[in-house]
């Protein structure tokens, strides 16, 4: 099967785009967003605030608020989530570029009322590209009518945010890694158990787990690592 969600590409610093931002301080900084996953999502249980996605090849951020941080984090790093929301800049950026390619910051932690406010603080001063609108509280593109969600996207919504939970907290997950000639091996995907990394590439889960203990390339393209 091809997968179109992540294409290997070549890292160039002389092809960089540099956009003119002001620059602000930051509480929290993460430099590689998958590695640091659970430390994210630990220092950031149950606080609301402005959070900053950078995108380390372009150069390019994302401004968000979240009234949970972790919740919003932990879906995030769920791929299959992005994945339903593809309409979005930012999902699309951090599909295409992989999690180790986006730094996270923490710009400040604060009251839930003022979230909006402090939001429209930030996208005036830092003019984020991958924001489409630039009115806070709208920062996804969409009017908050359409992002009402449906009682069954609802319910599949919280079956992958409790299984990615679990997965964190067991400290288990599932890389789907992809071969590219100029880089060897890079992330395309995480997922919280061997069924989702399966259909993922729809295959089944019986050869993830042959490939996983065996070690060897599926496809000559495709690597598959347990982490435990």
């Amino acid at each position: 099967r091809s997968v179109p969600s992540q294409k290997c590409f070549n890292f160039n610093i002389q092809s960089i785009k540099f956009y003119s931002t002001s620059f602000v301080n930051s509480i929290k900084f993460y430099e590689d967003a998958f590695s640091m996953r659970k430390l994210i999502i630990k220092e950031n249980k149950n606080k609301s605030g402005i959070y900053k996605w950078t995108n380390k090849v372009t150069n390019d951020i994302y401004i968000g608020q979240s009234i949970d941080l972790a919740k919003r984090f932990i879906r995030y790093f769920n791929l299959s989530y992005l994945k339903n929301r593809e309409s979005l800049v930012i999902s699309r950026a951090l599909i295409k570029y992989g999690y180790s390619n986006f730094s996270l910051d923490i710009l400040e932690y604060c009251d839930i009322k003022d979230l909006t406010e402090r939001e429209q603080y930030y996208m005036d001063k830092l003019n984020p590209k991958y924001n489409t609108l630039k009115i806070a509280g709208s920062s996804s593109g969409h009017k908050h009518s359409a992002l009402r969600p449906r009682p069954m996207d609802l319910v599949l919504g919280r079956e992958e945010e409790t299984l990615l939970k679990m997965s964190i907290a067991r400290g288990y997950s599932v890389d789907i890694l992809e071969k590219c000639d100029s880089e060897g091996f890079k992330l395309i995907g995480s997922f919280v158990s061997i069924r989702k990394a399966a259909k993922f590439l729809e295959i089944s889960a019986n050869t993830v787990k042959l490939y996983i203990n065996s070690g060897k390339i599926f496809k000559n393209r495709y690597k598959f690592v347990s982490i435990k």
